[in-house]
Order: C-alpha cells, then structure tokens, then sequence
C-alpha cells in the first residue's frame, strides 16, 4: 500500500467508525525566527471526502515538507475551489499567533493556541452532530471539555486530513511572510520564510532586529545579551 493510501484510510477508518464529520488540525512556523506561527483547520463531511479522495490532488496529498512547492500552491488552490463547489460539507480556517504572543506564552503553547483557534472558527455557531477532531502531534490545549479528539503524533504522515490543514497553514504562512518582506526586505523573508539560515542570522547581527523576531527564541535571545543589536 503506498504511503498516500495510507494517510487516506487512517481518516476513512474515523468515519467508518461512525462519524459523520472529521477535521485536521495542524500548525507550521515553530521553529522560525521570525513571523508567526499558524495553524489550519481543515473539516469535512462523509460526502465531501469521498469526493476529495477521487480528486485530482488525491494522489499527492502528503505531509507539507515533502510536497513541493508547486504541488503545495496546487492543493492550495484545488481545497479553495472544491470548499466553494461543496459549500455546507466542508471547510477550512486559519489561526495566526504572532511573534509577540509566542514570546510571552512560548512557543508550544502558541501554538496549541493557534489550532485551538482554527478549530473554534470552524465550529463558532455551527453545531457538527458526531465530530472526531485529529490533532497533530502529542498535546491538546488544556480546555477542551466537549471535543471528540485524537492527537496523532507525525499526523501529517498519517491523516490525510492533517496533511492537507498542514499544507493549506504552510502556504497561508509563506504568503504571510512574503507580505513581511515587503517591510524589511534585508531578512529575505521571501525566501527564508523567517528560518534562521546563515544570512538571515547575520543581517541580525548587522542591522538588528524586527518587531517579528522571536525575541524568546535561543539565537536571538543569545545575540541580544553578548551584542548590542536594535530593534528595527
């Protein structure tokens, strides 16, 4: 069985257990030095998956690091039009926690904050009969009374659905982080996403920093305490 059939029956397994709506949960951005980190929700119907499954993007559907970029904006794209041409069975949202709030509450929290997010602007005055909630990872938000869910550890591997919420997050936030670029082109966020690659880290050692940095975050924090570098 290749891997995409995999992903595939981890989520047809959920529903055949008697759901009638699954949602992926996943996030993108934690281990970047700038920008936030956002997740994705993404909720659909018995109906609407058969259909997607069938789909042309079906078959390249995967864990959003090893999709490429192309093939990411293709999905992208594909989940825009099919939620609009199956309006009522399926939708996704977006959750974004800035660099900010990531300093002050950390990281791994900020993120939880995220999906937690995602999914309440799924499900804020809608009431889904039979819902089972797939999370990415090991951790759940901590007020979560009255949601069916599973964390999936390496879900983007496993669920079909949190590859997708993995790959509509990872593009959301790329074009979040080129819209950055515009402000302060020295970081290349266009290219960098607001990874600590070496350039990156040196226009910080050079020109300081933005009020995107993670300032919370071991590189910077470590610079700011041995050099004298600026908030930009």
């Amino acid at each position: 069985m290749s891997d995409n059939l995999k992903l595939i029956d981890f989520d047809q397994n959920v529903f055949d257990d008697g759901y009638n709506f699954v949602c992926g949960i996943d996030e993108v951005g934690r281990g970047t030095l700038a920008g936030p980190v956002v997740a994705s929700t993404f909720l659909i119907d018995k109906y609407a998956f058969d259909k997607i499954i069938r789909s042309p993007i079906a078959g390249i559907v995967d864990d959003s690091k090893k999709v490429s970029k192309s093939n990411r904006e293709k999905i992208y794209n594909f989940v825009q039009s099919f939620i609009e041409e199956n309006s009522g069975h399926c939708i996704y949202k977006n959750s974004t926690v800035e660099a900010e709030v990531i300093d002050d509450i950390n990281i791994l929290q900020a993120s939880l904050l995220a999906m937690k997010q995602s999914l309440q602007s799924c499900t804020d005055n809608i009431k889904y009969n039979k819902l089972k909630c797939l999370v990415d990872g090991n951790k759940m938000w901590d007020d979560n009374v009255g949601i069916d869910f599973d964390t999936v550890i390496k879900g983007d591997q496993n669920s079909f659905l949190i590859a997708i919420a993995s790959i509509i997050a990872k593009v959301s936030r790329d074009k979040i982080m080129v819209d950055l670029h515009e402000q302060y082109p020295q970081f290349d966020w266009n290219k960098n996403k607001g990874y600590g690659t070496k350039n990156h880290m040196e226009v910080i050692k050079k020109m300081g920093f933005s009020r995107y940095h993670r300032k919370s975050f071991q590189p910077i924090k470590d610079l700011i305490k041995k050099i004298e570098i600026k908030s930009l």
